[in-house]
């Protein structure tokens, strides 16, 4: 276990336990396990972060689950460092986040209340600084697991038991970062902040002298701001998955110019032949004032390879599949979005839940599922056809087919296979043991029969 909820930790789930025996503890089959991934937290922190900055300019990030905000100077534009507590408070809570806030003059102090006092959230002002740190665990001071085991063997659990030893005992035991900690903590030597910076998003921009009101001179700019995205989204082996026209009108209005593409893209021809309709339908009768571009998303593109002579032609996997996705793109400009899918692949082994379909501008990528190398029909019914079968011996393979009006017989028979869903899924479909069938007149079919009722289907047949 790497984290866990408030009720579950009311059970008594702990860090560090075995999925198994925390399991046990909470005693319900309703139980939520997800997989643990530093990576995705540490993103999820670091947008935290980012909606920070309404509160203040100097946000860090503390891993694993905290932020450290610098809001001198800011607190007043809250109402007070009360009035600012409550008001974080609030908006975590909009959020569905669970939050331990403390306000304090040290670093330190902030952070050993926040994760280690009693209560929730905290206001501590410089006189009650050794008055809230001195009740706290040592483990508060942020020391190492070593430290904080070697103090408890001799029975300093507190930070107030750590303040009344000795400085000098202290340094030659535990060596000067026990003391720094300390220090740091209440104020006696300085620690700093050092603030997360967020990305700039890459983005350029043109401020027309007045407002413009012919429209070819705003497409002949956005041209221009769209030539100097590629070139620099090239210099960093990037395209644009997604890019936004910001388009600011005389009278104080705006127009958002949007454009998904299928693949990351950095060729300039073709993104603009995908947004250069869009402009054609802009109107502005007051003019444009100024136009944004910003590339929203972007990801990395393969590299391409240099011909060794000028009349080479070098494919690469890279290429053909940067020339199915401006297809996709064309098609999605002329036809619309709304009906352009692409098919995803599902984690089942049941036919007919194989595949799900989802935007063709969804960033999710295919994983695969665990029958993509096993056989399967190349043509699959939307659903299973009632057959009536014969077979020579029970549960064995099927010997005469009747399917569709019209009677077979089996050349060829290979199987069964068992699919079923997992036990614990609802609702629940009866196993089927599939079998590839070669009947008389050539078709290859495949046929299953359920397990509970013994009735026989055909699922597809393969062309």
């Amino acid at each position: 276990m790497a984290a866990c909820c408030d009720r579950a930790e009311a059970r008594g789930v702990r860090v560090g336990l075995s999925i198994e025996h925390a399991v046990s503890l909470i005693g319900s089959r309703f139980v939520a396990i997800l997989p643990f991934t530093p990576e995705a937290d540490r993103t999820a922190l670091a947008a935290l972060g980012r909606w920070a900055l309404h509160f203040t300019p100097v946000v860090a990030l503390h891993p694993p689950d905290g932020l450290l905000l610098d809001i001198a100077g800011c607190e007043h534009l809250f109402g007070g460092e009360s009035s600012m507590l409550a008001l974080l408070a609030a908006r975590l809570d909009r959020l569905c986040l669970p939050s331990r806030i403390a306000i304090a003059p040290t670093i330190g102090c902030a952070i050993a209340v926040a994760r280690y006092h009693a209560a929730p959230h905290n206001n501590v002002s410089v006189e009650q600084v050794a008055e809230v740190l001195f009740p706290l665990p040592v483990t508060a001071l942020r020391i190492d697991d070593v430290t904080a085991d070697t103090l408890a063997e001799i029975g300093i659990h507190t930070i107030g038991q750590v303040h009344r030893i000795p400085r000098t005992d202290l340094a030659a035991r535990f060596g000067g970062e026990l003391l720094r900690r300390l220090d740091a903590a209440l104020g006696l030597v300085p620690e700093h902040v050092e603030p997360h910076r967020p990305v700039a998003p890459l983005s350029e921009f043109h401020d027309f002298d007045g407002p413009v009101t012919n429209l070819a001179v705003v497409e002949f700019v956005a041209h221009e701001l769209l030539t100097c995205i590629v070139e620099r989204l090239s210099a960093q082996q990037h395209g644009a998955r997604i890019l936004e026209y910001t388009i600011r009108h005389a009278d104080r209005t705006q127009s958002v110019v949007r454009q998904s593409l299928t693949r990351a893209n950095q060729n300039l021809a073709h993104i603009w032949s995908v947004l250069h309709p869009q402009f054609q339908r802009l109107q502005s009768p007051f003019g444009v004032e100024s136009i944004r571009l910003e590339v929203v998303a972007s990801d990395t593109v393969s590299a391409h390879q240099i011909p060794l002579w000028r009349d080479d032609v070098i494919e690469s996997r890279g290429d053909t599949e940067r020339a199915f996705g401006e297809l996709i793109d064309r098609m999605a400009q002329r036809f619309g979005n709304a009906v352009v899918f692409a098919a995803l692949r599902v984690d089942t082994y049941v036919p007919e839940q194989a595949y799900t379909t989802r935007p063709h501008t969804d960033t999710q990528t295919d994983k695969g599922a665990p029958n993509q190398n096993v056989n399967r029909p190349s043509r699959l019914f939307e659903e299973p056809e009632p057959a009536r079968v014969l077979a020579i011996v029970p549960d064995g393979p099927p010997a005469r087919v009747e399917w569709r009006g019209a009677a077979f017989g089996v050349q060829f028979a290979r199987g069964p296979e068992r699919l079923a869903l997992p036990w614990w899924s609802a609702p629940v479909m009866p196993a089927r043991d599939y079998f590839e069938v070669q009947l008389t007149n050539g078709r290859f079919v495949w046929l299953f029969r359920e397990s509970d009722s013994g009735r026989w289907f055909v699922h597809g047949e393969w062309a």
